[in-house]
């Protein structure tokens, strides 16, 4: 038979889970008071910042992230994480969703988004997993866009590219023999340099 907690026990319990209530209410309190202080900083910052839900649907987005993809808030609900990102990106990311949701952190992130008018915004970044009570409940990610430092290099390359083909063919008609025909050596790089479609030898 069990026996019946006394006046005192059943009023020591309530005061126990009051303690805890007014403990837990604190806590709630303290944790509003760091968001709101975060959150101005969170939605001031010039790079993109992302929280995402185990299923790649977005928990939360900063200003920044929308204002660059070009989406808007009413949006959100019906994004996937997966779906904006370009499918060169897609199993570098996945893997790295992967590792954050298993706990752990990933300062490595380089991925293509689709922004909404169908523009790839070259991002470079980071994730962390979000823990409540031991358990991962998000992803949060900070990401800058790289889309203008990568659109300058690949010019850059193209740049170097095209100085090397210029300075081959100038070796080539430097070192070339008095009976071969110049127009044939020229148009050859030119063909290299500017395509084939254009130039007629």
């Amino acid at each position: 038979m069990v026996k019946k907690p006394t006046y005192e026990e059943l009023e020591q319990r309530v005061k126990d889970l009051e303690e805890k209530a007014a403990g837990r209410k604190h806590a709630e309190e303290a944790l509003i008071e760091t968001q709101l202080r975060y959150r101005d900083l969170i939605e001031s910052a010039h790079d993109l910042i992302q929280s995402v839900r185990p299923d790649g649907s977005f928990a939360f987005v900063n200003p920044a992230w929308l204002e660059t993809l070009g989406y808007g808030e009413e949006e959100l609900p019906s994004l996937n994480l997966f779906d904006i990102i370009h499918p060169d990106s897609l199993q570098d990311c996945q893997e790295a969703f992967s590792k954050t949701m298993s706990g752990q952190r990933v300062t490595d992130i380089q991925a293509t988004f689709y922004a909404k008018d169908g523009r790839e915004v070259y991002m470079e970044g980071g994730a962390s997993p979000c823990f409540i009570e031991g358990e991962v409940i998000a992803t949060h990610a900070i990401f800058r866009d790289h889309s203008e430092h990568r659109l300058t290099q690949e010019a850059l390359e193209r740049y170097v590219n095209d100085l090397a083909s210029l300075s081959k063919g100038a070796t080539a008609l430097v070192e070339l023999p008095p009976e071969e025909d110049i127009y044939h050596v020229i148009g050859k790089y030119l063909k290299e340099l500017i395509g084939d479609s254009i130039v007629f030898v």
